[in-house]
């Protein structure tokens, strides 16, 4: 890899550890945050930092390689990047803590998981280039057990279980959306990871079977059009009836909202527009390119 595709990976990274560091200067000065939360923001960091450095090696080595087929290009490495600063961005303070006071916050951070970092750690092909860039007795282990998870998880994964996948994708979007689950997770911080790890996981699988670098892994063009179009009418309608609903779906929002000039219904409604339309627009943006693909490859052929 060259030196600048490795400089601006780490600087990302680096900006995490700024952000933690701002957080331990807010706790010291206002008291509020608490020791679990900077431990839990250190350990996101410490971990993302480690998939840093293994894609950063794997990267390296797959350049060193003589190669007859590619899975690689120089752009990756800041498809990755950006990637992991909207992860870092929506993991870390300033919008993890506001999420807790704030509905649109929080939707921002879903929308940043599932729309902005998922799709770009696809697209940088993070599974490959990790994997490359760990140890060779590492890599020996972890081949036995992806073996036995791609057995084990055959009837959920690949471009043939793709329908499977986007409708687990929408059912993972409205039910942690009901206000029972929603809340819970608020007042729970490990119920609360549980749910960026479902957000994150859901949009991952989703974004891999359509835009995977691998195209044997993918579904074909036309069906991922598809997917993409059913998709952002789930997200739309969602986004919808959170906009225009006459009452407050999640009640902790009510003590919190009004320390930002904002009622609680405000509020909530726009969460609704962030999810109705910027969120919604991506998946048509997404479409479109890959429309203007199948264009381009009807004119060359």
């Amino acid at each position: 890899m060259k030196s600048k595709h490795g400089g601006f990976i780490f600087c990302i990274l680096a900006s995490g550890f700024e952000q933690v560091a701002t957080a331990h200067a807010l706790q010291t000065a206002t008291g509020t945050l608490d020791g679990f939360a900077l431990l839990w923001f250190s350990l996101i960091l410490v971990q993302v930092g480690l998939v840093t450095l293994a894609y950063t090696k794997g990267w390296r080595r797959w350049r060193l390689k003589p190669r007859t087929h590619s899975v690689g290009s120089e752009l990756q490495p800041f498809f990755f990047g950006l990637g992991v600063f909207s992860l870092l961005s929506a993991l870390l303070p300033p919008i993890d803590t506001l999420s807790e006071e704030l509905a649109s916050v929080h939707m921002v951070q879903h929308m940043l998981l599932m729309m902005v970092a998922a799709p770009l750690l696809i697209v940088g092909a993070s599974p490959h280039f990790v994997l490359l860039g760990l140890p060779s007795k590492w890599r020996r282990q972890i081949w036995v057990w992806r073996r036995f998870m791609i057995r084990l998880g055959r009837p959920l994964m690949g471009p043939r279980r793709a329908g499977t996948i986007a409708g687990l994708y929408a059912c993972i979007l409205w039910l942690w959306h009901l206000p029972q689950l929603y809340q819970a997770a608020l007042e729970n911080r490990l119920l609360h990871g549980l749910q960026h790890v479902a957000f994150f996981g859901g949009a991952y699988f989703f974004w891999r079977v359509v835009l995977n670098p691998r195209l044997h892994l993918r579904v074909n063009l036309g069906t991922g059009i598809l997917y993409l179009f059913v998709a952002s009418l789930h997200s739309m309608a969602l986004g919808v009836l959170m906009a225009v609903a006459p009452s407050v779906w999640y009640k902790p929002y009510i003590s919190s909202s009004w320390k930002h000039g904002l009622s609680a219904l405000e509020d909530q409604q726009i969460a609704g527009y962030i999810m109705w339309m910027p969120a919604g627009m991506t998946y048509v943006v997404v479409a479109g390119a890959l429309m203007l693909e199948v264009l381009r490859r009807s004119e060359s052929s």
